[in-house]
Order: C-alpha cells, then structure tokens, then sequence
C-alpha cells in the first residue's frame, strides 16, 4: 500500500463518531485534490422499483455538498433517479461523470437532477461503488472544482487510493456507528435537530428558526436536511410529523 493509501487507512482504526468519520472524509478527500464529497451506506430495499428510495432504512450519510442543495435534493426525493446513483447500483468499478456532457443521454429526471446540480456547482465527479453481502450497499462520491484536464489527471493520480479508501471507509463506518443500518440500532436526532423540528413544527421559516437560535440560516438548512435523510423523508412536514409518531421530538 502506498504512502498516502496507508497514512489514510491507519487513520480509520481511529475514527469512533459520525463526527470523527466526516472530517477524516473531508480532509483526505481534500488530501488528494477534490473539493467536495458525499458517502451513503446501508442495506438495499428488496424491490427498489416500488419503493421511494433504494435502501431498506435510512442509510449512514455524510456530505460535504452545499446546504441548499442537499435540502432541495433531499425535499425532491432525488436519491433514487441520481444518475450517478442509478449508475452506481449496476457497477462494480468506480467511474467518472461530467454533468455538462451527460446530460443530453440520459432520462428526462436524471437530466434535471444532473442540470440543477450543476447550478449548485457540481459539476464532474468520481463515484465508487462498494457493494457488499446481505444487499450492504455503499456509494462515495467525490467532486473536483478544476477544469476537465486538470480534473481527469486529479482522477488518474488517485483512483486507486479513492477506490481502496472507500471501502475500508464503509466497512468501518458499518462496524462503528451506532446507526448502522440492518444493525437494529434506535434512531436518534442530535438536540440541536429536535430543536429545529419543534420550532419547524409551529410553523417557523429557516430564517425564523436562525434568528430565535441565533445560528446561520444554512445551519438550519443543513440540520433539516440531515433529519429528513435519518428519517427517510423527503418534506418538512413529513419529517415534523415522523419524528413526533416515533417519539424524537416532543412538543
């Protein structure tokens, strides 16, 4: 294993929190050149053709993705029409994807996703698969802001070291958080989630919300998006409404 590969892996023995794991992310994918990432992990639905998203619960995420994009992807239910989803489940190699060149072959919704992502800033990237037993499925995707040339040399320096890193990342990931998915783990919002819900709950904007707790508007934003991910739910009310019936959040 080489330098960076091995330097990286060695770090992961000692990442215990979601925290933890999301700044290890954040720094390696920085290490090596990319600006951006996002990971989902957990175990596929049987029938993800009737089903509303792909994974059998709320899947392990972690993004570094601009907030109002994660919350209007979230709120639009975009996971399972992703393209860069949609390509991942059927492959077993990483790949790259260039939103500008794809997006006249492919599907109507996929065109629209990959179109708004790219108003949002993403604009190519390289996706790993990481496909395990039991239907674990896995899904790093990591984004370069340079120009296409200098994107692609990025990629061939370091597609061994994205692809490795990927999957010792979701193996440890499934082994550590509590929130594993087909581990029966109870699912738990942080207190500063509950919060927002509550005062989303009487009706107060993201904006409201910010001023009464004194955080940035795009905080409230990026908590909502992560309470509707745990939840599996692509609306506000909806959220409101789920984490009330399950007991997350009291009024």
């Amino acid at each position: 294993m080489d330098g960076i590969l091995s330097h990286l892996v060695e770090r992961l023995d000692q990442l215990r929190t979601q925290d933890d794991f999301e700044a290890f992310l954040r720094n390696a994918a920085e290490e090596m050149g990319f600006d951006m990432f996002a990971y989902a992990g957990g175990r596929l639905a049987e029938d993800r053709v009737t089903a509303r998203t792909v994974f059998q619960r709320p899947p392990i995420t972690m993004s570094s993705f601009p907030d109002d994009w994660l919350t209007h992807y979230a709120n639009e239910g975009y996971f399972k029409d992703d393209y860069v989803v949609v390509q991942s489940l059927r492959a077993i190699l990483p790949d790259q994807w260039h939103a500008e060149r794809g997006v006249r072959e492919i599907r109507p919704r996929q065109a629209q996703i990959m179109r708004e992502a790219i108003d949002a800033g993403l604009r190519r990237g390289f996706f790993v698969p990481i496909h395990g037993p039991a239907n674990d499925f896995g899904l790093l995707n990591v984004i370069c802001n340079e120009a296409e040339g200098e994107f692609s040399k990025i990629v061939e320096r370091y597609r061994h070291e994205v692809h490795v890193l990927a999957v010792h990342f979701h193996d440890a990931v499934q082994k550590r958080l509590p929130a594993s998915a087909g581990r029966g783990a109870r699912l738990q919002l942080t207190e500063r989630e509950s919060e927002i819900l509550r005062w989303t709950a009487v009706g107060k904007t993201s904006w409201e919300i910010s001023e009464i707790l004194h955080i940035a508007e795009r905080t409230v934003n990026f908590h909502v998006a992560n309470t509707m991910r745990k939840l599996g739910v692509y609306s506000r009310t909806h959220a409101v409404a789920k984490s009330i019936s399950l007991g997350l959040t009291r009024l």
